[in-house]
């Protein structure tokens, strides 16, 4: 990737990045009615060969067999990943196609939903190849190991497992990935060809002729009596194109890029679950981005540090961004990969920030003393909070995205770091199931509660508010300190950036309870509603739509 653009603008941390998904959709019109592009695609190419490199050279070979002898194939001289670039690492415009050789070859490894709908919709033939997830893992932890930094020490097997399992590993979920290209074979055989590795290993010839009928190509008999599919199928087995001089040495552009995972964000979650030893005093404070995450901060800070500040003057939170005061996991200590980052350096009992799903939080802060608070808004308001925030943060070179766009690729689960549901759900079940470990705030009462839920949340951070201090007005005072309105109208919040390349002033916009009626359709709002009834049906886990003014 390009790291992002030095802002880690993030569509879906764990499985794919803002820029990515930028590249995917900017100028989304240029395929238009193509039928002469084919677009392959397939999971991370982990190891480098679980069919990604494979399905580049079948292709090619077969689309450009009448342009060049055997004996000067490109396939000789160039890695596939150069004959068959990725999408987001070429900038297409209409007027670029036609520079293509046809049939125009390219490559993703992005999940069906949210590729550009110029090619979803256009006469563009996609072609997907899938392994078994046994294989795919095992392929991905070696490539993973060699592709690791070194100063990030080894990866064990059981970790990266869990990861996998868990659906942070490689373009996100397997599953998630697989079934998408899968149904829609189903659904439109004519648009998408499902092609399993092990049936392509078994039966190479029938299938080579098989992908050469769906793009458009097929053999004739004449070539089929000259051996021309068992020349090509020689041409791209993995015994000849392994041995080539070309493919083991310098690196395409995809070696450099993609890495079989996706971001920085991966490598700073790593790095954390590595190093970072967590104490039972520590404090972990967990959000879906634009969920509360600078609220929960904000009162969290207030209340273990009451009595180090005067509350109405010269507090920290009067002339420093919450994102500073209580720093980030993936974004702050470890986004350097940095092994030695020194908790003891934080005030204490140490407030650490993250959006990480609970499955994926390092190790020493589930097995610790330690414990987490996690914040949910209603996936509405999550949803519309997110979209105006991406909006305001997308780069003004690249044409916005309409909000039908973004919903649709909530709705699926890519924005947002991980599916909501399953992020919601990791810490719900954690916190029914260990509720002295985990505590479960909702946004909404916290809006219609606020002094209530902050005794429930000090309590919680065993800094409960003594019988003095609530005759006092404390808790009211903190309620006050750390609300919406004053904290908007801060100086410190209105300028600056305190995490990434995000300005400060858009962390804050409404707050409000409801305000997604503003924006979302009946139709929407319908299909949103069969989303939660589907995956978070018998959870327990509810959520209320309306402030209690508007009910």
């Amino acid at each position: 990737m390009d790291r992002v653009e030095s802002s880690r603008e993030m569509i879906n941390p764990l499985t794919i990045t803002k820029s990515e998904a930028d590249d995917y959709h900017q100028d989304h019109e240029c395929f238009g009615d193509d039928s002469l592009t084919k677009l392959l695609a397939s999971l991370p190419k982990e190891k480098g060969w679980s069919g990604t490199t494979w399905l580049k050279a079948l292709a090619f070979a077969i689309t450009r067999r009448q342009h060049y002898a055997l004996s000067q194939h490109p396939l000789l001289t160039s890695n596939p990943h150069d004959l068959v670039p990725f999408l987001h690492n070429i900038s297409l415009l209409d007027d670029d196609l036609p520079s293509f050789q046809s049939p125009r070859l390219f490559s993703t490894h992005l999940w069906y939903c949210p590729l550009p709908e110029s090619i979803k919709s256009s006469g563009c033939c996609i072609v997907h190849l899938c392994r078994t997830p046994h294989d795919i893992f095992i392929s991905g932890w070696y490539f993973f190991k060699k592709a690791r930094p070194d100063d990030l020490g080894p990866l064990s097997l059981e970790k990266a497992f869990n990861m996998y399992c868990t659906g942070v590993f490689g373009y996100g979920p397997f599953w998630e990935h697989v079934s998408g290209y899968w149904k829609e074979s189903l659904e439109r055989p004519d648009k998408v060809l499902f092609l399993k590795y092990e049936d392509l290993k078994r039966d190479t010839l029938v299938h080579v002729k098989r992908l050469a009928e769906f793009m458009g190509v097929p053999f004739s008999a004449e070539e089929e009596r000259e051996g021309v599919i068992k020349e090509i199928s020689r041409l791209c087995s993995f015994s000849n194109l392994k041995e080539l001089e070309v493919n083991k040495i310098g690196r395409s552009t995809p070696f450099i890029e993609n890495k079989a995972f996706s971001g920085e964000e991966i490598q700073a979650i790593i790095s954390s679950q590595k190093h970072l030893q967590a104490q039972d005093t520590n404090i972990v404070l967990s959000t879906i981005p634009k969920s509360g995450t600078t609220w929960l901060k904000v009162l969290a800070f207030a209340v273990v540090h009451r009595k180090h500040f005067d509350k109405k003057k010269n507090h920290p939170l009067m002339t420093s961004n919450p994102y500073d005061l209580v720093p980030f996991l993936e974004y702050k200590l470890y986004v350097n990969h940095d092994r030695s980052s020194d908790l003891s350096q934080l005030p204490q009992p140490g407030l650490l920030g993250t959006h990480m799903p609970y499955s994926a939080l390092p190790n020493s802060v589930k097995e610790s003393g330690c414990r987490v608070a996690y914040i949910c808004r209603n996936p509405f308001d999550t949803f519309v909070s997110q979209w105006h925030f991406l909006m305001k943060v997308r780069p003004k070179t690249v044409a916005p995205l309409s909000i039908e766009e973004v919903f649709d690729m909530y709705c699926k689960g890519v924005i947002g770091f991980s599916p909501y549901w399953a992020h919601m759900l990791g810490y719900w079940k954690e916190s029914i199931e260990r509720p002295h470990k985990v505590l479960f705030l909702k946004y909404e009462e916290m809006k219609e509660e606020p002094s209530l839920n902050l005794r429930k949340l000090a309590e919680f951070l065993r800094h409960s508010f003594s019988l003095e201090e609530e005759r006092e007005g404390v808790v009211e005072e903190i309620t006050r300190l750390c609300s919406f309105e004053n904290m908007k109208e801060l100086e410190v919040n209105k300028s600056g950036k305190a995490i990434l390349d995000f300005g400060n002033e858009n962390l804050f916009r409404k707050g409000e309870v409801g305000d997604w009626v503003n924006y979302l359709t009946p139709l929407l709002a319908e299909r949103l509603t069969e989303v939660m009834e589907e995956k978070l049906g018998g959870s327990g886990l509810t959520f209320k739509l309306f402030s209690k003014d508007k009910n």
